[in-house]
């Protein structure tokens, strides 16, 4: 009996060897020392994720969840940073009634009637591998080590962010939303047009130039945003009846007029956008692109000190305004041979969609 266990275990043993043969073929196969280097590279289906990462005097260790988050959500207000060390008064961010929802949702088209008109929440914000960070000032010094910085956000961002009350589109004294905002806005201005847009006085063009629809070419603007209240649009492309001016400007445009933004990659609304953060710092921190592992670039500025939102791609689409709008008629004139026109503010006519069950007004 002992002789033919040593037997099959030796059966055994040359199938093993066999079966190596077959798989490697007759190349000599070794294990490989890894570095820690090529162990950061290493990903496995691990639910949660760490990074270290440094840049000059800072390192960052981040934790992340390698998974989707779809979510809902209503903020009545979204205060950050208020009465800070300079105790002016003023939040670095202030936003009243914002949803997160996703990109399907429609507004109400008619507020004022009682009845709740818009098609609700039937998609969700989506945030994948959302993470939480920080900045270690001096973190190989135990005597001088600190917290500079922390951050929320996600490799890849997805859906419809709705923001204030707008119930008349023609009037913006009763436009509600982003009191202020402090933060990096990649913005993408996509079908937009301006009706009724008169070069005054209208009898110098016997009327050929009043009541005109003007179509913006596709917009793209970096916005960098300190406690503003306000926003510019400058150097857009408008056209009318033939005419193209190619240095057309909407000034102090207020921010509350905002009521939808689209975080998207894309115009059609089916890409994310990446690096989508919140973040708040004691000082100036360049926090790293997740997507691409860089830091300070163009469209990665430092994010300045108290509370800061990251948007580097957002989407404004099919903008329409219908009030009058008044170019003194040399500016025009002007425009057609490249000098500026500036426009003046105007309701965007935007809405917010209700992301709320049942007969909620605000969740």
């Amino acid at each position: 009996m002992l002789t033919v266990f040593k037997d099959w275990r030796g059966v055994q043993r040359g199938l093993m060897a066999l079966l190596v043969m077959v798989c490697f073929g007759t190349s000599s196969v070794a294990m490989m020392e890894m570095t820690d280097e090529n162990l950061d590279n290493v990903v496995g289906q691990s639910l949660f994720t760490s990074n270290t990462a440094t840049n000059g005097a800072f390192t960052y260790y981040r934790l992340g969840i390698d998974a989707e988050m779809n979510m809902n959500l209503n903020i009545n207000r979204l205060a950050l940073g208020c009465d800070g060390a300079g105790a002016t008064g003023t939040c670095d961010i202030d936003i009243n009634r914002v949803r997160l929802h996703g990109i399907s949702a429609t507004p109400d088209t008619t507020p004022l009637d009682g009845a709740f008109n818009d098609s609700g929440p039937s998609t969700d914000f989506m945030m994948r591998r959302p993470y939480l960070e920080f900045a270690i000032k001096n973190a190989g010094t135990a005597a001088t080590r600190e917290v500079s910085g922390m951050r929320i956000g996600a490799l890849e961002a997805l859906g419809g962010m709705s923001i204030g009350e707008n119930p008349d589109v023609n009037n913006m004294a009763d436009d509600t939303g982003i009191t202020t905002i402090s933060g990096y806005m990649g913005a993408v201005l996509t079908n937009a047009q301006m009706t009724n847009v008169n070069a005054t006085p209208c009898w110098l063009s016997l009327g050929a130039l009043c009541g005109l629809t003007a179509t913006i070419a596709t917009h793209s603007q970096a916005l960098t945003l300190r406690r503003s209240t306000t926003f510019d649009l400058t150097g857009m492309s408008a056209s009318a009846i033939g005419l193209s001016l190619n240095n057309t400007n909407l000034l102090g445009q207020p921010l509350r007029t905002i009521h939808r933004i689209d975080v998207a990659g894309n115009a059609a609304l089916t890409l994310p956008t990446k690096d989508f953060f919140i973040s708040v710092q004691k000082e100036n921190v360049v926090w790293q692109k997740v997507s691409d592992g860089t830091f300070a670039s163009g469209s990665n500025p430092a994010a300045e000190k108290g509370w800061w939102m990251y948007m580097p791609q957002v989407q404004f689409n099919n903008i329409t305004t219908n009030q009058n709008i008044d170019i003194p008629f040399a500016s025009v004139i002007g425009g057609v041979f490249g000098a500026a026109v500036n426009v003046a503010p105007v309701d965007l006519q935007q809405r917010p969609a209700d992301n709320c069950w049942g007969t909620l007004t605000f969740c």
